[in-house]
């Protein structure tokens, strides 16, 4: 692999990368892997000396200078024309990646499962579209901050940081400073929102630990809006070409999907991973066995990308927005397209062309249920009036299938280094209180509280006798953090473990005090009893002042104290689902679009907190509304970010979000404690899909396109003046 870049010069256009040759270019310096390596590892952003192998020269090589592009050779004519139109805001074209990339490049870029060519060949129609999705960022309610304090003598650093990962900060912490992971606390208190910015280890945070290190003093760094907007992480820039093979009845035979990601400068997570993600979720909740994927990853001098909320965003809108086109190109009804191809519980456990294993997920059971709710076929008799009347109206679908939790067979089969297992201790003090540390740091998802339900509901004790922390280091176990709406399941799946542990203890010294049969004691209501004996019992309090106080009155070879420390490793997915459907309607003069009516159908298992989960979905199913209409960074032709402030990167406020009808379907999932599952980005992507659906479902009877999200006002209006409207 070879990077270039161009000395002396602005944003420049990149020239792709290759295995082989490069062309001799006198304004081109090029690096080998090892040098790409080294320099996705710096820290500073200004720039790195750089000795090229070729020539034994050193030079100094710009951070906003580097492009790269990694993977699938784009030689197919569709790709490259997608990628040659989209000049607005990109800098690659398919002529200069062409004309640079080799066959054989350094990362995979392709997937195939079934014969594409034969279904494309054997198809009565082949329905081509595509999808762009914007540049995004996160915003979280409070940016970035850190403060360090370096104690010296001690030699210990202490390091109240806003972070997702407070463990695995930790490491990083210590392994950048060369000190021992013992001599670096991170304490993590309240977080403002994180949504997966608050993932990496920043170059400020570095040297914010650094410099008090320096100094033998604290140190603190406070970032900005302005910067959070500048400079924090983006995401989400992708764009996904699509041909599906279908019969006239609207079945689908196969999927060729090629997919372009723009990464920004570097790359804090393999590029080729997050694209690849996408490319394993296209399928959906459909079945599809001939399916292919390509991934082009590319750095440009953009600020880097990363995860955001839902990192899979846009496989949903390309795989919604592909029925919906399907439909239209047939002439069919897209509800009657997705009865059609839909994986339907007589299909489970169902192993998608990618190889996912669908177990408990019931995508049918939502669809239906949100078309009940709607009343379907109203709503499309009311569009066909409004039509008539010269309304520009929409009504948009999109059924999801979300996969989290990540266990750790989940990062070994995709051969990604990392662990999906979490931890908590649990335990029971002199007075019969409730404490618990869990790993995971809550940034607005109310993991205290559901742990906290969880432990009293398994010791029949009050809440308010149970207290949960997380967020420090020195007090908490090591764990993974938050991410991949893994939070729920894994600290509620530790703290469980760690409770049964305690528990066993708990009833085997009131077994041996009470001098009955471990088979005949129950708990209930905070007290443990013989059964039929009610008189026979102790409080947990009484228990738990023998085990600490009394040792010498427990069972013989019994350690004094009631404490466990639990691990919890969930499985390598587990999948919820859901159906998004809104109808929208589009001001002829304006070209405002106005959410008439929201419907969200959720399922995700066993909701320990229901009015959470909810809390979830409306966060959700508004940061998918905000991309779909609103959220974009945009840079100029000279490499300015135009966007660095909230009055330039719109987000939704309250008067534009709906309400949202809501129903749940509680299936609980038989291979997580209690029936849990994750759920915190499915309704991004319920969202992102469907409003967009609606969009182009308004759209489609004048023969304007929507293919670009956000759907602004300016960029709907120039789709209609595109179609002579």
């Amino acid at each position: 692999m070879c990077v270039c870049r161009r000395p002396g010069h602005g944003p420049a256009k990149p020239a792709g990368v290759g295995t082989g040759t490069p062309r001799k270019d006198p304004k081109i310096n090029w690096l080998t892997n090892a040098q790409i390596t080294a320099l996705h590892g710096e820290t500073s952003v200004t720039g790195v000396t750089i000795t090229d192998t070729r020539t034994g020269e050193t030079s100094e090589l710009a951070a906003t200078g580097v492009f790269v592009a990694i993977g699938h050779d784009p030689r197919s004519e569709l790709f490259r024309d997608q990628v040659a139109t989209d000049s607005e805001g990109y800098v690659l074209t398919g002529h200069e990646v062409g004309a640079t990339a080799s066959t054989g490049t350094s990362i995979e870029g392709v997937f195939a499962s079934g014969d594409v060519a034969a279904a494309l060949g054997a198809a009565d129609r082949v329905v081509a579209v595509r999808f762009h999705q914007g540049r995004q960022t996160h915003v979280p309610l409070e940016p970035r901050g850190c403060l360090a304090s370096w104690l010296p003598g001690d030699e210990t650093l202490t390091f109240w940081h806003s972070t997702q990962i407070p463990h695995p900060m930790r490491s990083a912490l210590a392994a950048r400073l060369g000190i021992s992971e013992s001599a670096v606390r991170v304490i993590t208190p309240d977080v403002g929102g994180g949504f997966g910015q608050k993932i990496p280890l920043y170059r400020e945070e570095l040297a914010t630990a650094a410099a008090s290190r320096l100094l033998g003093r604290p140190v603190r760094w406070i970032e900005t809006r302005r910067e959070n907007l500048l400079a924090a992480l983006h995401a989400r820039e992708d764009i996904v070409a699509v041909r599906a093979a279908v019969k006239s009845d609207g079945t689908i035979l196969g999927l060729d999907v090629q997919i372009l990601t723009d990464f920004g400068a570097y790359a804090y997570f393999p590029a080729n991973y997050m694209a690849r993600v996408i490319g394993m979720l296209v399928p959906g909740a459909y079945r599809l066995r001939d399916y292919r994927y390509a991934i082009t990853a590319v750095l440009t001098n953009k600020c880097p990308a990363g995860p955001y909320r839902a990192p899979m965003l846009i496989c949903s809108w390309v795989t919604e927005g592909t029925i919906e086109a399907v439909a239209r190109a047939l002439g069919l009804d897209p509800v009657e397209v997705r009865r059609r191809n839909m994986i339907t519980d007589s299909d489970l456990p169902y192993t998608t062309a990618t190889q996912l294993i669908y177990r408990s997920v019931y995508p049918r059971d939502t669809l239906e249920r949100a078309l009940a709710m709607l009343d379907y076929q109203e709503a499309r008799r009311q569009q066909a009036e409004a039509r008539a009347a010269g309304r520009i109206v929409g009504i948009g679908i999109a059924t999801y299938v979300e996969p989290n939790t990540y266990g750790s067979e989940f990062y070994k089969t995709a051969g990604i280094p990392g662990s999906g297992h979490d931890a908590a201790i649990v335990r029971i003090e002199p007075s019969g209180a409730v404490s618990a540390q869990i790993g995971v740091v809550s940034q607005g998802q109310g993991h205290l509280t559901t742990v906290a339900q969880a432990l009293a509901d398994a010791l029949t004790v009050p809440i308010e006798k149970v207290r949960v922390q997380s967020g420090d280091t020195a007090a908490a176990p090591y764990g993974m953090g938050t991410r991949g709406a893994r939070g729920g399941v894994v600290s509620a799946g530790a703290a469980l473990g760690a409770v049964r542990i305690v528990k066993d203890k708990l009833l085997r010294i009131a077994a041996h005090l009470l001098e009955a049969p471990l088979d005949d004691l129950e708990l209930v209501e905070g007290a443990v009893r013989v059964r039929g004996v009610p008189a026979s019992s102790m409080t947990i309090g009484q228990l738990a002042q023998k085990a600490y106080l009394a040792p010498t009155e427990l069972p013989v070879g019994m350690e004094p104290g009631l404490e466990a420390t639990h691990a919890f490793d969930p499985p390598p997915l587990t999948f919820s689902s859901g159906t998004h459907i809104c109808r929208v309607e589009i001001d002829p003069e304006t070209c405002a679009l106005a959410i008439l009516q929201y419907t969200i159908v959720e399922e995700c298992g066993r909701m320990l907190n229901p009015r959470i989960v909810e809390g979830q979905l409306h966060g959700a199913a508004t940061q998918g509304l905000g991309g779909a209409l609103l959220e974009e960074i945009v840079y100029g032709a000279d490499g300015q970010n135009l966007s660095a402030t909230l009055l330039d990167y719109a987000i939704p406020i309250a008067a534009r979000v709906p309400p949202f009808e809501i129903e749940h379907l509680e299936r609980p999932d038989p291979n997580t404690p209690l029936g849990m599952k994750g759920m915190a980005e499915g309704g991004v992507m319920g969202a992102a899909a469907a409003i967009s659906n609606a969009v182009a479902d308004a759209l489609a009877p004048l023969g304007a396109t929507a293919g670009r999200q956000p759907f602004t006002p300016e960029r709907i209006a120039a789709a209609l003046r595109t179609a002579g409207r």
